[in-house]
């Protein structure tokens, strides 16, 4: 047997060949040995090791596991672990510790410890974890892109998104405007906004984004204070930015934006990072894409298509609000329509795409002759179509049509063709009982009388050659059979949270399918049916249906939250004495619940009717329904008075809507109107929302809820569904 001298050697033989670090520790942990391998790993030479306790080698966080393992060994026999431990250089290696008492041995006298360096594979690791979480992400916002409609709440969830995957500080998205000096900001803290005091920075402080958007190329910054293609930007320096990543944000061909990740200190984000911003960024491009199409497409469906001027629906629906301010500031309006004279020949003459051009400058010229605030719109081929508000007298409309007949009648050059032009117009002034139909109607009539009359010329409408009493029977006889005959239809438009964009309900509208006429306005036949009483059976009708509808959407929703459904009482439905038993026996036939049923009430009935109201509204809230003011601030109630009833919301009337940012009175009163409820523990719903700068000035007001054409017009229960969130009904099998 070896004796112990020549044994020690064979160990010291083999601890200096070995490929790994080979240390023996006394038992306090203090190293008594390091083999040569420990320059090649950690950089030290042996000696530099030697006496130096090893847990003064660990990192912090990594010592008490450490610690653990040693005890282990002393106690059992072995032990392992895996740990980082610094090398000369300041950096942390991976090291996977293997560790046997040898303390028994009288060659070591001690702990053995294989150190073997797997850094690399570590390294790789948790490159391949992060790439698979990264690769999961994008998969996760590539699937919300496809599901939710809402942009906004897109970019907020992708800013979410990245700042948990790269443990970064910020992300920002940045959106070029139409003002080159300027980019909007979209950040993923409402501190980084508030530091660029609003949603609008200039692009000289965000000298990274500049870059970006001028070039259309990705970027990384390890440390900003080394780098040279762009300065060190205010906005970086006021929040201590040291590195950062950006990439371009593209929608049709165009770089519309950057997204731009912040850190506080330096740090080489991988080319694997900067796949997955690019990645990010490209969804954020094809969502931009989505919704430009959509606001496209919403834009089109309310525009005419050679002009771009309003067409028939949404100039009807403009002079409806028309007709409500025109009654609550005592200021009538006008409506005018205009006829192109011999346009056909015209037309035939030069080709249609000529006409087209005739037709596009026609629309300046008459943009050209009013004011800003004033609808210019196109009904057909060569029908023109303008509502002047405000006008306190028919001279004023009659003025305006001479200064359109003047314009109209200078020369105009087509394809090298001087064309001369004339045109027939008709006068309606707006009184307060009016429908928008109804003034269509009469300035059209006017306006064929000044054709018939001679060219060029214009003439108001005469009551006395309105046969309205004809008219009125012949409404009033197809109406009273219209419940009887099936031809009513209840559409539907959307409710939508403000916060989340999402709808949360849908405020059901009647409509009358005339088996002639085709489908009539609300506002040709609901007056009617109000002065006629027709309006009871009517609205029994639409409740049935609309409560009926909902409860089957609700079914087939699956674990999405219940719709719940507005319909509207007219003081008739609301005189009603059997009201309250008639709305408890449709919701028990219809199943839905009580709490998501709104009834809407107009505040002219609060304040005509006070003692019968508080009755009435007190029996359906003690249903379970709720109860909403529709139109508020059109008439003259309080919200203070409203304490006297059991309301539970206000719907803002869309004039006030109409007017938010363009009108100080209409903004207001939207802000006080909002306040005021809310203190009042109600909530509010903005009815008539055409656009996107009125959805944003609604949320910073605190509005809770939207309706209008942004989202969607009013449409027949099967075209709504897919908008709700409703899974189509199963195919039924037929029986064998």
């Amino acid at each position: 047997m070896a004796d112990q001298p020549q044994l020690a050697r064979r160990y010291e033989a083999l601890l200096r060949n070995s490929t790994e670090v080979v240390a023996i520790l006394d038992a306090n942990g203090t190293i008594t040995y390091m083999s040569p391998a420990a320059q090649r790993v950690f950089g030290y030479t042996p000696d530099a090791m030697t006496g130096v306790p090893g847990f003064d080698f660990i990192h912090p966080d990594d010592r008490a596991e450490a610690a653990a393992a040693f005890r282990g060994c002393v106690a059992e026999g072995s032990a392992r672990c895996l740990l980082r431990a610094r090398h000369a250089d300041g950096s942390w290696r991976w090291i996977e510790e293997t560790m046997v008492n040898c303390t028994d041995e009288p060659a070591i006298g001690g702990i053995v410890v294989n150190n073997r360096d797997v850094t690399d594979r570590r390294l790789a690791e948790d490159r391949l974890a992060a790439r698979t979480a990264q690769q999961s992400a994008v998969a996760w916002l590539g699937m919300l892109a496809l599901e939710t409609p809402d942009r906004d709440e897109f970019v907020r969830a992708a800013l979410e998104v990245v700042v948990t995957a790269l443990d970064v500080v910020h992300a920002i998205v940045f959106e070029a405007t139409d003002d080159a000096e300027w980019v909007r900001v979209r950040a993923s803290s409402p501190e980084l906004e508030r530091m660029c005091a609003g949603d609008l920075v200039r692009r000289e402080s965000v000298a990274m984004t500049s870059y970006i958007l001028d070039t259309g190329e990705s970027v990384t910054v390890d440390d900003r204070r080394v780098e040279t293609r762009f300065p060190w930007s205010k906005l970086a320096r006021a929040w201590s930015f040291v590195s950062a990543i950006g990439a371009p944000i593209v929608a049709n061909g165009r770089c519309h934006g950057v997204l731009a990740l912040h850190h506080r200190q330096a740090r080489a984000f991988t080319a694997d990072d900067r796949s997955f911003v690019e990645s990010v960024a490209h969804l954020l491009g094809w969502v931009n894409e989505r919704a430009a199409y959509e606001e496209e497409t919403r834009h089109r469906s309310l525009h005419d298509a050679a002009t771009g001027l309003p067409n028939r629906e949404l100039f009807c629906d403009r002079l409806d609000q028309a007709i409500v301010r025109a009654k609550r500031r005592k200021l009538p309006s006008a409506v005018l329509s205009i006829g192109l004279d011999r346009f056909q020949v015209i037309n035939d003459s030069i080709g249609h795409a000529n006409g087209d051009l005739v037709l596009v400058e026609v629309a300046r010229r008459l943009e050209g002759c009013v004011r800003a605030s004033d609808t210019v719109g196109r009904l057909s081929g060569d029908q023109f179509i303008l509502l002047c508000e405000e006008l306190r007298t028919p001279e004023r409309a009659a003025r305006i049509a001479e200064k359109i007949m003047a314009r109209l009648s200078e020369p105009l050059v087509i394809a090298k063709r001087e064309i001369s032009l004339s045109a027939s117009i008709g006068i309606a002034m707006v009184p307060a009982s009016s429908s928008a139909e109804q003034l269509i109607s009469e300035a059209d009539a006017a306006m064929h009388r000044a054709k018939r009359r001679g060219h060029g010329g214009y003439e108001l409408v005469d009551e006395a050659l309105r046969d309205r009493a004809v008219l009125r029977l012949e409404l009033e006889e197809g109406l009273r059979h219209a419940v009887e005959r099936g031809e009513l239809r209840v559409h539907y438009q959307p409710v939508v949270d403000l916060g989340c964009g999402s709808p949360v309900g849908v405020e059901a509208l009647v409509r009358w399918q005339h088996p002639h006429q085709g489908l009539v306005a609300p506002s040709s036949f609901i007056p009617l049916a109000e002065e006629t009483g027709l309006i009871v059976p009517m609205g029994r009708w639409v409740l049935a249906e609309a409560c009926r509808t909902v409860a089957g959407w609700n079914r087939r929703r699956g674990d999405l939250p219940p719709l719940d459904v507005a319909v509207n009482l007219s003081t008739r439905q609301l005189a009603d004495p059997d009201l309250v038993e008639v709305v408890a026996a449709t919701l028990d036939e219809t199943g839905l619940p009580a709490e998501l049923l709104c009834l809407e009430i107009t505040e002219s009935f609060l304040m005509q009717s006070p003692d019968r109201g508080s009755e009435v509204l007190g029996a359906l809230h003690r249903l379970g329904v709720r109860i909403c003011v529709d139109d508020f601030g059109t008439g003259y109630s309080s919200l203070l008075y409203l304490r006297s009833f059991p309301v539970d919301s206000l719907k803002v009337d869309r004039i006030f809507v109409a007017g938010l940012g363009r009108n100080a009175e209409d903004t207001a009163i939207v802000r006080g109107v909002i306040a005021l409820a809310h203190s009042l523990g109600l909530q509010v719903i903005a009815e008539g929302v055409e656009d996107r700068g009125q959805v944003e000035d609604l949320r910073a007001l605190s509005c809770d809820l939207g309706q209008g054409f942004h989202w969607a017009r009013p449409l027949p229960a099967g075209k709504v569904e897919a908008l709700l969130g409703v899974r189509a009904e199963p195919a039924r099998v037929a029986a064998s």
